[in-house]
């Protein structure tokens, strides 16, 4: 018996308890969230990209504009501007949807189909036609075009760390590489040994 259950008498945890909706699930009768019908409301789709950078040389939405249900197809030609969001102090803030026509990663999203059913706008949206012009992508941290990110943030230095390094009577110098789970384990447990001795 756990000590809530001491405590307040109460003894749930373990018992054959009956949902109050579970009679409701399992005859299928259950009602979700997007089961309920709302008045006008209307389903998007998003299409993305399948280039990983590069720029739209051009998006034909007709044929999806033309199909029945569809109440508006949103790109980078007519979408609202909208504002980039605030750096913080890890990386810049990505770049807004349907902003411009350059690519910065595969499956960027480059268009929106509103419809009035979600199987509507799913089929329109396999029908606007992308044409790219395709650049090599920057996946690897030692490519020649890639630039250190500007940070807002200042760097701060407190003390005088490389004179403290210098006079230190343990110095660990080593390079490390992301660990797999098990080795991060063996590092914590080595650590902790570590932290529990004395040197």
């Amino acid at each position: 018996m756990s000590i809530y259950e001491q405590k307040s008498g109460q003894t749930v945890v373990g018992q054959p308890l009956d949902r109050v909706d579970g009679r409701l699930k399992v005859t299928g009768i259950a009602r979700y969230p997007a089961e309920f019908p709302l008045e006008g409301l209307v389903h998007a789709v998003i299409v993305q990209s399948t280039i990983a950078c590069g720029r739209i040389k051009s998006i034909d939405a007709s044929a999806a504009e033309a199909m029945p249900g569809v109440v508006a197809v949103f790109t980078h030609h007519n979408a609202p501007r909208l504002q980039a969001g605030p750096a913080n102090f890890l990386a810049a803030a990505p770049p807004p949807p349907l902003q411009d026509d350059r690519i910065h990663y595969n499956g960027q999203h480059v268009a929106l189909v509103v419809a009035e059913t979600l199987e509507q706008a799913t089929f329109a949206a396999t029908l606007v036609s992308i044409d790219y012009e395709e650049e090599t992508p920057l996946v690897q941290l030692d490519d020649e075009r890639a630039q250190p990110f500007a940070s807002a943030y200042p760097d701060v230095v407190r003390g005088e760390p490389d004179a403290a390094l210098a006079e230190a009577a343990v110095r660990v110098r080593c390079a490390s590489s992301p660990p797999s789970s098990a080795a991060r384990l063996a590092v914590v447990c080595a650590a902790g040994r570590m932290l529990s001795s004395p040197l």
